[in-house]
């Protein structure tokens, strides 16, 4: 039995010799050497996670950082280890199996991780580091309490406590012998002692610790005056350097006082400081620093606060506010103008000619403002007279404007159909107030203003046709807001395709005053082709100055019926001239004359 025991042994040691054994990952034993196999892994910013049949070596590469994560201490023997190599330019992050971070492996290191204690999962491990070169380095973590490493702790126990040294920097020779004494304290200055060691001595705020000389300190203060200073004041010092205080003034336990040698400065100069911190005069003038007085604060505060003349840059040009402690160049008008307060402009005021202080249309009646501040478009019903001048949706625009021909000044009002309607029904309106003197007496008053048509098929009224077939594209009307009621004026049709001034008159309603003007498009032709835009300027409304004489009405047509012949093309108008009536009477003959022509009156 024991020979057959032998026999085996041997046999054994015999295939041992002559095989190579390769582990499932490369690992292996081929004669008597264990070569190790390695895995390469390209840095990601991601997380490696070994097992145990990872290959020994991990090698990673790349530049970004990496994690390993150890197996887990319980599927792997102890003693089993980890070589890291980190060839890359980011960091390789060693961490147990819970994910602790053991160690970092900085970019041209080495390290390994040993597995000394498996008794959890995460285990405990020993890291031993390389160097760049690949061999010894650094001692990795200590584990264990400093006690434990009883040649450290030796080590330590024989080095002085740093906490006995003051000092930032040697004075002479960098090698300290002897031994460490009392640390330094504050408020002191280092002295030497018999034995030429460093010993602090106590000192004041005005004595050794504060003074920087150079040469006998006795010296120096031998040469300076012994004379008081309230020497000084008996002197004319009108111009000079006078003491900060009289009488002697001491610094530490030396007395310094002031000799007749005080400084003397010329006239019109100021004290300043050199660059070696000298007093010195500096040349003034009598505008400037020496003769400032009565500055209450900051110079350049009070300089801010002023308004620079190159402001106003025109003759006539003024100072304007246009906000509180804001002021602003309100530039000068032309000639002939006027200054306007008005509202809707930057300035508050602007340069204008005024169209009439009785006009009831103040705020806006111009644009000059460049604002249509006050007007409003509308859309009522689609019909030749309007509702109430409010309200809708209307298509119709009505802005400032200044394009050329500008009917007065700078800017104007223009109206703009839109094509593809008949925009019938809509329109632009002013809301006004008349003086309430006229509630209990009403009376008549004028509307007035230019207008010339811009551009696209604009109508005027027909005098013959007293229809709506005979209004002009725009009509004009007054709408009492307070009686709800709608008002015809004198006048209400435009009578010219081109332009011109349009005037009108209307009475008021007893017991009202707010008003709408409405500018209405009451006609059903549709807007083709080209919008209609018509320019409009100097609006006014005031009372009518009636000038008095033979009252003479406008021209009426009437239809006359003729008797004893055929006529056509007739046209009849009729008017008062004081108390007579004028006719006027056209028609054409369509036979010839062989009777008496007669026709009716009106």
């Amino acid at each position: 039995m024991k020979q057959f025991k032998f026999i085996l042994i041997l046999s054994l040691v015999l295939v041992l010799n002559s095989l190579a054994f390769a582990d499932v990952v490369g690992t292996k034993i081929q004669g008597p050497a264990l070569i190790e196999g390695f895995n390469a892994v390209t840095s990601a910013s991601g997380t490696t996670t070994l097992t145990k049949d990872s290959q020994t070596k991990q090698i990673l590469n790349g530049t970004q950082n990496q994690n390993f994560d150890l197996p887990s201490a319980t599927t792997i023997p102890l003693s089993r280890k980890f070589h890291f190599i980190n060839n890359s330019s980011g960091t390789l992050t060693i961490r147990d199996y819970g994910s602790n971070i053991l160690t970092t492996v900085n970019s041209g290191e080495q390290k390994e991780a040993h597995l000394r204690i498996a008794g959890s999962p995460n285990g405990t491990w020993d890291i031993p580091s390389y160097g760049t070169s690949g061999g010894g380095g650094a001692w990795g973590s200590i584990t264990g309490t400093l006690s434990d490493q009883t040649d450290l702790q030796s080590a330590l126990d024989l080095k002085a406590s740093s906490s006995a040294l003051n000092l930032k920097a040697p004075l002479a020779s960098p090698t300290f012998t002897g031994t460490i004494g009392t640390p330094l304290t504050a408020s002191r200055v280092v002295v030497t002692d018999g034995s030429s060691n460093l010993a602090a001595s106590s000192v004041s705020s005005t004595t050794l610790g504060y003074l920087d000389v150079s040469g006998s300190l006795t010296t120096l203060l031998n040469g300076k005056a012994t004379t008081d200073l309230s020497n000084l004041a008996s002197t004319a010092v009108s111009t000079h350097l006078k003491p900060i205080a009289s009488g002697v003034y001491t610094l530490g336990n030396a007395t310094f006082q002031w000799d007749t040698a005080y400084f003397a400065f010329g006239s019109n100069k100021a004290v300043t400081i050199g660059a070696t911190g000298d007093l010195q005069a500096s040349a003034t003038t009598s505008t400037e620093l020496g003769y400032v007085n009565g500055v209450t604060s900051a110079i350049q505060t009070q300089l801010d606060s002023k308004q620079a003349r190159s402001t106003l840059t025109t003759k006539g040009d003024m100072y304007v506010a246009t906000a509180s402690a804001t002021v602003a160049r309100q530039a000068a008008g032309a000639n002939g103008t006027t200054l306007l307060y008005d509202s809707n402009v930057t300035n508050g005021v602007r340069a204008g000619t005024p169209v009439g202080t009785d006009n009831y249309m103040k705020a806006n009646p111009s644009a000059e403002s460049n604002t249509v501040a006050g007007w409003v478009t509308y859309s009522d019903l689609p019909q030749s007279s309007p509702v109430d001048c409010a309200g809708g949706t209307p298509n119709t625009t009505w802005a400032a404007n200044n394009s050329a021909p500008v009917l007065n000044e700078s800017y104007q009002f223009l109206a703009t159909l839109n094509t593809g309607a008949t925009r019938q029904g809509e329109g632009i309106s002013y809301a006004f107030s008349i003086p309430t003197k006229y509630n209990v007496s009403p009376a008549v008053h004028q509307i007035e203003f230019d207008y010339a048509i811009a551009g696209g098929a604009f109508v005027a009224g027909n005098g013959q046709d007293l229809s709506s077939a005979g209004d002009s594209t725009f009509s004009v009307w007054i709408y009492d807001v307070t009686n709800a009621r709608l008002i015809q004026p004198s006048t209400y049709r435009i009578y010219s395709n081109v332009g011109g001034k349009f005037v009108a008159n209307f009475q008021n309603s007893a017991g009202s005053t707010s008003y709408r003007l409405c500018i209405h498009k009451g006609t059903s032709a549709t807007v083709s082709g080209t919008n209609i835009t018509v320019k409009f300027d100097d609006f006014k409304i005031d009372s009518t100055k009636y000038v008095y004489g033979t009252p003479i009405s406008d021209w009426t047509p009437f239809t006359s019926t003729v008797t004893n012949f055929t006529v056509s093309a007739q046209q009849s108008l009729w008017r008062r001239v004081g108390d007579s009536m004028q006719i006027r009477f056209f028609f054409n003959l369509n036979s010839a004359v062989s009777s008496t022509l007669r026709f009716n009156m009106p």
